[in-house]
């Protein structure tokens, strides 16, 4: 009875992280989902000094959708996805906002730190040719950035996601990229 209850516990925490694992991540991009994302925000702000929010724009992805298919719009969000998350360090957060946006949250770092950080992301985006499934050729796509840093006292997601929002418009409306 007592290997049997063993082997019931452990099979229930199993189910249960994975069950964690999969409410917290986006499908596609494996990257943590909007939910994980206020979830770390809150952590972050409860044990650091110094915050910044950069909201990450794919420019043209319905252009992207149209011109080549969902199949490879997906393929552009996977790839853009695995170069944020490889770009960044391990004490920052990169997740998936919605669409064809991306939140990362940067502990102690300054905006100034922040532009460095995404111009090489930016950089790096843009160097990527992105196959054609149907027709064997490829294509680039560029990505846009908004930065927010606010103090972390007193302010929350919703201040830094606008704060970050205004900037990633003032961006796009520049010429994009």
């Amino acid at each position: 009875a007592i290997i049997f209850y063993i082997i019931l516990l452990a099979t229930t925490n199993y189910f249960k992280s994975r069950l964690i694992k999969h409410s917290e991540t986006d499908h596609l991009t494996q990257l943590p989902n909007r939910g994980h994302i206020h979830w770390r925000f809150n952590e972050l702000a409860k044990s650091k000094k110094n915050l910044c929010l950069v909201l990450a724009d794919i420019d043209n992805f319905k252009g992207i959708n149209d011109n080549y298919g969902h199949l490879v719009g997906d393929d552009v969000l996977r790839i853009v996805a695995e170069q944020l998350a490889q770009s960044l360090r391990k004490i920052d957060v990169v997740g998936r906002w919605g669409g064809e946006e991306f939140v990362m949250l940067l502990p102690e770092t300054t905006a100034e730190q922040a532009l460095i950080i995404v111009e090489r992301i930016r950089k790096n985006i843009a160097a990527i040719t992105f196959p054609m499934s149907t027709t064997g050729g490829s294509f680039t796509t560029t990505i846009s950035f908004g930065i927010c840093q606010l103090p972390i006292e007193n302010h929350t997601i919703t201040d830094y996601i606008d704060g970050a929002d205004k900037a990633l418009y003032e961006a796009k409306h520049k010429g994009r990229n």
